[in-house]
C-alpha cells in the first residue's frame, strides 16, 4: 500500500499540533486573562445527580498549575479528578455528593493561558443535590502590597468567637482573592462564620505559621433569614514569626572589629554589652565598645584589640529579632588572625528628613553615618553650626547605634539656613587612626507651602472611643498617623502625592480570645490627591458603615 507524501505531512501536522497546545509566535503579546465562557451544569442548578462539573474556556489553559487552584466547597477530603478535552476542564469528583447539600466549585486566580495571564477573578459554580440551594453571600477585600491569589477560608462555627485551629482544622468553604484583593463566596448556609485570610503558599488549605502571611478578622458574621448577605469583610495581611534568631557565623574584619552574621535581623535596642561577652583561650575579657549595623543580618562589634594568631570564643545571649522572638544563648569560637585597623574614620553620608540637604520645618533633622564607631564626646566636640552670619546654632544629639547620629535643631523656623562643619580630626578611631579633613555641608528647613492637608468627619463617632487615623503614600514609605478624639480632624504638613486613608479602633489584646481577631479597620472609598499649599477637605468615614 502507497501512502503519498502529502498525506504524510499531513498526518505529521496534526499529530504535532495536538501534542503540543502552543501560543502562536509573531504579533502583540497577548496580555488579556482567559475566561470562563460556560459551565455545567449553569449556575444556581438544583436537584444535579451528576458527579462532575464542567468549565470551558475561551482559550487553551496552562494545565500545570490547575489542580491546585480547583477549591469545592464543602471540603472534600480527597482530591478530584481532571481530564481535559481542548477547551474543557472536567472535574469529577471523588465521591458521591450528599443529598440536600448547596456545592460551590471555585477556580483560582492562579489558573493561567499559555500565555501565562492569570484569570482577572476567581471562577464561581454553585448547584445543590436537591430542590432548595443556599444563596448566602459574604464579600470583603485584602489589603495588601499583593492581594491577588490569597485564599479565604470559612469556617462553620457553634458559637461566637469559638476557638478553631487554623493550623490543623480546614475551612468548609473556600474562595480566592481577585487581582485587586476582592473576594466573593455565594452559595453559603445559614450560621455563624469565622473568616481568615490566608496567603497559603502550601497549597494545603491550612495556616502554617512562620510560613504563611495572615489576616484575622475583627468579628464573627451570622447569616440567616434576616441577614442573607454580608459585604466589608476587610483583611489585613501579617507574618506570625515564632522562630528564635540564632547567630549564622562569626568573622574577624580586624583585631578591633568583629562581624556577627544573624539569620535574620536584629532588633539594635535589644542589644546589650552585658549579654555579650568575648575572651580568648587565657581566658582573658575584651571589653565591648560599641556595635553599628552594615547589612540587614550583620553587626559589627566594635573592641578592644584582639591578640593575634589566637583561639577566642564569644558569648550572645538576649538579642530579638523585629517580631521580638529572643535567642537562646549562643557561644562560638573563632581564630583571630587579622592585621591591625588602618582605616580612620570617616563620614559616609548625610541626609536631612526632607531631602538631602533640605529640613522639615517643623521638625528639623539631619542623619550622619560614619564607617566606624565614634564616641559621644568626640562627636559632639567635632560638630560646629553656624547661621549665614556666623552665629552659632544650637542643637541636640541623639544616636542610632555606635556609627550613627541625629542631630536636631529646636530653634529653626522656616526657611532658615545653616553651615554644618564635621571636624574629623576630632574623631580617633581605637586603633589611634584619624583623618586630616572637614566636612561642610549647607542645610536649610523647607516650608509650609511644601505641603498640602488632609480634613474631614467621623460621622457616629459615639460607637467608638478614640480612632486612629493612618494616610499612607501609594508610591512611597510616607505615613502620618492621627489619634482622633472628636468628630473632626485635620492631617497637617501631608507632602504631595496620591493616598489610601485607614481608619482603625484599638481593641483590647489582653484577653486570650482578643488574639484571635484584628482592630476594626476601614478604607477611605477614593485615593486621597494631596497638592502642595492646597488643603483637600471631606474626607470622612462612618462609624455605622464599619459596625453594620
Amino acid at each position: 500500500m502507497k501512502i503519498n507524501l502529502i498525506t504524510i505531512i499531513t498526518l505529521s501536522f496534526l499529530f504535532v499540533s495536538c501534542a503540543n497546545q502552543l501560543p502562536p509566535d509573531g504579533g502583540p503579546v497577548d496580555r488579556n486573562p482567559p475566561t470562563v465562557i460556560r459551565t455545567y451544569p449553569e449556575s444556581g442548578t438544583t436537584n444535579f445527580d451528576k458527579q462532575y462539573v464542567e468549565f470551558e474556556f475561551n482559550e487553551y489553559i496552562n494545565k500545570t498549575n490547575v489542580s491546585n487552584s480547583i477549591f469545592i466547597s464543602p471540603y472534600l477530603e480527597d482530591e478530584p479528578e481532571l481530564k481535559w478535552s481542548g477547551k474543557k476542564l472536567r472535574i469529577l469528583f471523588p465521591q458521591k455528593l450528599k443529598e440536600n447539600k448547596t456545592y460551590v466549585v471555585t477556580l483560582g486566580t492562579d489558573i493561567t493561558d499559555l500565555r501565562g495571564n492569570k484569570l482577572s477573578e476567581s471562577v464561581t459554580l454553585r448547584f445543590s443535590t436537591g430542590n432548595k440551594i443556599d444563596d448566602g453571600v459574604i464579600s470583603g477585600k485584602v489589603f495588601d502590597e499583593k492581594p491577588d491569589g490569597v485564599m479565604i477560608f470559612f469556617y462553620l462555627i457553634d458559637s461566637l468567637g469559638q476557638v478553631i485551629k487554623y493550623d490543623s482544622i480546614r475551612p468548609d468553604f473556600v474562595c480566592q482573592t481577585s487581582r485587586d484583593g476582592s473576594f466573593y463566596l455565594t452559595g453559603l448556609p445559614k450560621g455563624i462564620f469565622r473568616i481568615i485570610a490566608v496567603r497559603d503558599q502550601m497549597k494545603n488549605l491550612l495556616f502554617d505559621i512562620n510560613e504563611d502571611e495572615i489576616g484575622f478578622p475583627f468579628r464573627d458574621y451570622e447569616l440567616n433569614d434576616t441577614v442573607k448577605s454580608i459585604d466589608g469583610v476587610f483583611f489585613e495581611l501579617t507574618k506570625i514569626d515564632t522562630i528564635r534568631p540564632v547567630v549564622n557565623s562569626v568573622k574577624v574584619d580586624d583585631l578591633n572589629h568583629l562581624r556577627i552574621n544573624f539569620n535574620e535581623p536584629i532588633d539594635n535596642k535589644s542589644i546589650s554589652f552585658e549579654r555579650i561577652e568575648i575572651r580568648d583561650t587565657l581566658n582573658r575579657s575584651y571589653k565591648i565598645f560599641g556595635f553599628y549595623s552594615v547589612d540587614k543580618n550583620s553587626l559589627i562589634l566594635v573592641t578592644e584589640q584582639l591578640q593575634n594568631r589566637t583561639d577566642h570564643k564569644i558569648e550572645i545571649s538576649g538579642a530579638r529579632d523585629l517580631s521580638g522572638n529572643e535567642m537562646e544563648k549562643s557561644t562560638h569560637k573563632f581564630y583571630v588572625e587579622a592585621d591591625k585597623d588602618t582605616l580612620p574614620i570617616n563620614l559616609i553620608n548625610l541626609t536631612c528628613n526632607f531631602s538631602t540637604n533640605v529640613m522639615e520645618y517643623f521638625n528639623p533633622l539631619c542623619s550622619l553615618y560614619f564607617n566606624d564607631f565614634v564616641r559621644y564626646d568626640d562627636f559632639k566636640s567635632s560638630i560646629i553650626v553656624e547661621d549665614t552670619t556666623g552665629k552659632s546654632v544650637n542643637f541636640n544629639v541623639s544616636r542610632f547605634d555606635s556609627s550613627s547620629f541625629i542631630l536636631s535643631f529646636s530653634e529653626l523656623r522656616q526657611k532658615d539656613k545653616i553651615i554644618l562643619k564635621v571636624d574629623l580630626r576630632q574623631l580617633e578611631d581605637l586603633a589611634g587612626n584619624r583623618i586630616d579633613s572637614t566636612v561642610k555641608r549647607t542645610i536649610e528647613t523647607n516650608s509650609e507651602s511644601d505641603y498640602g492637608s488632609v480634613s474631614g468627619q467621623i460621622r457616629n463617632k459615639n460607637l467608638a472611643g478614640r480612632v486612629l487615623l493612618e494616610l499612607k503614600n501609594v508610591n512611597q514609605k510616607n505615613v502620618y498617623k492621627l489619634a482622633v478624639e472628636s468628630e473632626k480632624y485635620q492631617i497637617k504638613n501631608v507632602l504631595p502625592g496620591s493616598y489610601l486613608m485607614k481608619l482603625s479602633i484599638p481593641i483590647n489584646k489582653e484577653t486570650k480570645l482578643d488574639k484571635y481577631f484584628a482592630q476594626p479597620f476601614a478604607y477611605y472609598k477614593d485615593t486621597i490627591k494631596v497638592k502642595s499649599r492646597w488643603p483637600t477637605t471631606d474626607v470622612n468615614f462612618n462609624l455605622n458603615e464599619l459596625f453594620r
